[in-house]
């Protein structure tokens, strides 16, 4: 799993570790959660072969603006979320 931000974009990506003919069976959900809203992103996970900058670079990962990430950050600082996989 990786994360990073650049500029205003909050970039995520989920990777799969084992062999590349099964990585789309995979699936994961990402999810955001605050007392009042919720984000949910379900996406196919990457191959861990595939090389991350150019997977941020061409999109194939889950990007959310920095602001809109900035709701749902606790008072002690945290980020309340849950990862889920399945198939």
């Amino acid at each position: 799993m990786h994360f990073t931000a650049s500029y205003s974009t909050f970039y995520y990506i989920m990777q799969y570790i084992g062999p590349e003919k099964e990585e789309s069976q995979f699936k994961h959900k990402f999810v955001l959660e605050s007392g009042t809203e919720e984000i949910t992103v379900c996406n196919v996970v990457s191959s861990y072969s595939m090389d991350v900058k150019e997977m941020y670079s061409t999109g194939k990962c889950v990007e959310l603006f920095c602001d809109t990430i900035e709701r749902f950050i606790e008072e002690d600082g945290h980020i309340s979320k849950e990862e889920k996989k399945f198939i």
